[in-house]
């Protein structure tokens, strides 16, 4: 699909749907809102029926963290991308911010606090909400959505997910190695993490993929194998209850999985 992409004649127009995507199978939102938000469609409640709102993930008030995004998308009168965006709030004087002057807006330098990968995943949260969408034939720019304008003038909430990451910690002879930390998990229960059995996972969904001809992330993506190795389902019902399985992975590739973590239980 991506040698498609690339080949197609449009290739970054094409790279950026078939991110979506990707987004979409890894995404923390309701499956539902972002389908009827790449569509032009707004619904500003989850359907309550996907994997995700089944197993809902943590969430926070992120109106203010929305609200200084979409003041710099419209400050720049709509004619950025993501990229700067995440320049624009994070303060820094990049070619293209200084070419066009960005670094003199009063939004420049307000989301400082915030990483960069954090902006990232907050943004691409935003415009799975319908907040605002990309205007392909416009070089990829950012365009605000009615919705979002809303959340920008005060008249709604929004609602972030909460975002967790592994940590790297120090490791003996000057390495580093990612530190066990404990994973939300969907009933809440915390856990640790066996990285023999997650390389297993991988494995075993890089085999799928190539049976069925299909990216690895289609069948469960990174975020899914954390949480099956947190958790340690050992019966598909169990299988079916991670955030990110639905009904037709459970039964698909229920019994392939569940049979390997039973191996490390």
């Amino acid at each position: 699909m991506t040698n498609f992409a690339k080949e197609s004649g449009q290739q970054s127009s094409n790279l950026e749907k078939l991110q979506r995507m990707q987004q979409y199978a890894e995404a923390d939102i309701c499956r539902r809102r972002i389908l009827l938000s790449y569509f032009g469609e707004i619904s500003t409640k989850d359907c309550g029926n996907c994997d995700v709102c089944k197993n809902p993930p943590s969430r926070f008030d992120g109106t203010v963290i929305v609200q200084k995004a979409l003041s710099a998308i419209v400050r720049t009168e709509q004619q950025i991308g993501t990229r700067a965006l995440i320049d624009i709030l994070r303060g820094s004087y990049s070619a293209e911010i200084t070419g066009k002057g960005y670094q003199e807006l009063k939004t420049f330098g307000v989301g400082r606090d915030i990483p960069p990968r954090d902006w990232h995943d907050y943004l691409l949260q935003m415009l799975h909400l319908g907040y605002f969408e990309i205007a392909y034939n416009e070089n990829n720019h950012l365009k605000i959505t009615e919705s979002g304008k809303d959340i920008l003038f005060g008249k709604g909430k929004a609602t972030l997910v909460v975002i967790h990451r592994e940590e790297p910690v120090a490791a003996s002879k000057g390495k580093t190695k990612k530190k066990a930390i404990p994973k939300e998990l969907p009933l809440g229960l915390p856990g640790t993490e066996s990285e023999e059995l997650f390389e297993a996972l991988r494995g075993l969904r890089t085999s799928l993929a190539n049976q069925e001809g299909i990216p690895p992330y289609i069948v469960l993506p990174d975020k899914v194998l954390h949480l099956l190795c947190a958790a340690l389902p050992t019966t598909i019902e169990a299988f079916g209850e991670i955030s990110g399985i639905g009904e037709y992975k459970r039964k698909k590739y229920g019994k392939e999985f569940v049979s390997l973590i039973r191996q490390f239980v």
